[in-house]
């Protein structure tokens, strides 16, 4: 008689059974040892999946598609949906070019003039 381990996290259940399904999806070997702590982690992550999916997305209540938010909710109206954007600085140089190549290429064990010397990995093809 075949026995099939269920792990329970939250409301989900993954079984054994289960596991060896996605080790054949995913073209591995799960020992047997290692199943139950499988089925129990990816029990975790699929309730976890699952609270994360009830997070209400705020409606916009005012203002033209398009236009940013105003306020702490950063974020772009799109039909009324707030979507989020991005509030990283812009990337851009910020030294002058070379600024710190001689300092990079003097801390190398061996260089040539602006170039560091490094053995040769790759064979000539014959």
């Amino acid at each position: 008689m075949e026995v099939d381990n269920k792990a329970k996290t939250g409301s989900h259940t993954i079984s054994t059974k289960e596991i060896d399904y996605l080790a054949n999806l995913g073209r591995i070997i799960v020992p047997e040892e290692e199943k139950e702590a499988l089925a129990h982690e990816l029990a975790a992550i699929v309730s976890y999946v699952d609270e994360i999916s009830k997070v209400e997305i705020p409606v916009a209540k005012e203002g033209k598609e398009g236009e940013e938010s105003k306020g702490a909710g950063q974020g772009v109206l799109i039909g009324n949906r707030l979507v989020a954007k991005n509030v990283m600085r812009k990337d851009e140089v910020t030294t002058e070019p070379g600024a710190y190549t001689r300092k990079l290429v003097d801390s190398a064990p061996r260089h040539e003039g602006d170039f560091i010397v490094v053995k040769k990995i790759i064979a000539d093809s014959e």
